[in-house]
């Protein structure tokens, strides 16, 4: 795991895109007011960028971002991550002993409309559970240090990202969130186990790695057991997504597939499980394509927490060109014939040679008794 860690740092932003820094970012913690020792407890991070905003062709998107996280290790521990929505996220500890959540957007497809989740508009929020150690102390803070947010244009379908649009927004924040630590009779032991990965790499270059490769399609959103409670009602996944008679290469962290169905066909049958034990999924456009513009919408509503769109775009195809094809496809059955034809001629021809040869043979001897 520590080797995949250090390879999504490296990945990220093969190229040196464009860095501003820019004082109209806004950054801000939110937990709860106080915790009691022996509980865990999330702590959401918010991130909005100047420039970024909805639903517009001119909008910048988020396409990865990474922000140092700085807590009292005696107090808290890190239990888990949780990414938003078409992120994958971790926790990673450089050799300088600064803590950093890494987010990067694991979709592939490019579109200029950010509500398809293609590119994050709106800022970031990521959570961090965080579990309470036994201690003396009353109070604690949790801030936002450095940050970076890995910022492209919403592009037309099919147009190719040029390295001069990329732009690095960077700064250091001042928010923070302070929360009072309550005192309780019996105190749950400690975990011995953390999601946090320990990086021989240093603070500058978790932060300049950050400029490597936004197209990494890194699938594992780090979790742990620990509090398995919490994370399945916050879980927002499918865990199964099939449609009747077409294939799709289905993964929990892809929002968007594209399938094509013959133009007579308006209806698809689709098994959609979520993966939260108390998630429910709901699917829109499935029975009339027509009607929905050929696009099925699957809602994924966790028992807390915001709810995760896949969207499937379907292309219609002329059962004309289908039926062309079907003719000229060619079956197992009947290349295994071809063979067989092939080999029958094949031994025709040695033989009529065969033949040829003995008449030649046979004439020549009866020149020469002439």
């Amino acid at each position: 795991m520590k080797k995949k860690i250090i390879i999504i740092l490296l990945l990220l932003f093969m190229f040196i895109p464009n860095v501003y820094a820019s004082d109209s970012d806004k950054q801000s913690v939110d937990t709860l007011d106080g915790v009691e020792q022996g509980v865990s407890f999330y702590v959401t991070y918010n991130l909005d960028f100047k420039g970024v905003y909805e639903k517009r062709s001119d909008a910048l998107g988020i396409a990865a971002v990474t922000f140092e996280i700085i807590f009292d290790e005696d107090v808290f521990t890190i239990q888990g991550v949780l990414a938003e929505q078409g992120f994958t996220a971790n926790i990673v500890k450089t050799t300088d002993g600064k803590y950093y959540y890494v987010a990067i957007l694991t979709s592939n497809a490019i579109d200029n409309v950010c509500a398809d989740g293609i590119l994050f508009c709106g800022g970031y929020t990521g959570s961090v559970l965080f579990y309470t150690n036994e201690t003396t102390k009353k109070e604690a803070t949790f801030k936002i240090g450095e940050y970076e947010g890995v910022l492209l244009p919403m592009l037309e379908e099919g147009k190719e990202i040029s390295t001069d649009d990329a732009i690095v927004r960077t700064g250091t924040s001042s928010a923070s969130k302070k929360l009072t630590i309550k005192e309780k009779a019996k105190v749950v032991e400690k975990p011995k186990e953390s999601i946090v990965e320990n990086s021989n790499t240093s603070s500058k270059e978790v932060k300049n790695n950050l400029k490597k490769n936004t197209t990494t399609t890194t699938k594992k959103n780090t979790t742990t057991n620990n509090n398995t409670t919490t994370t399945d009602r916050l879980n927002n996944h499918l865990k199964v997504l099939k449609i009747d008679g077409y294939e799709i290469d289905f993964d929990k962290y892809k929002n968007i597939y594209s399938i094509e169905v013959p133009k007579s066909v308006n209806s698809l049958k689709i098994t959609a499980t979520p993966e939260g034990s108390k998630a429910k999924a709901k699917i829109i456009g499935a029975d009339n394509l027509q009607e929905n513009d050929y696009k099925v919408l699957i809602e994924v509503t966790p028992e807390e927490g915001d709810s995760k769109t896949y969207i499937i775009n379907i292309s219609p195809i002329e059962e004309e060109i289908q039926k062309k094809e079907n003719k000229i496809a060619i079956t197992d059955d009947q290349i295994e014939l071809g063979k067989y034809i092939l080999i029958g001629i094949a031994g025709l021809i040695v033989v009529i040679f065969i033949i040829i040869k003995i008449r030649d043979i046979v004439v020549e001897k009866g020149i020469d008794k002439l």
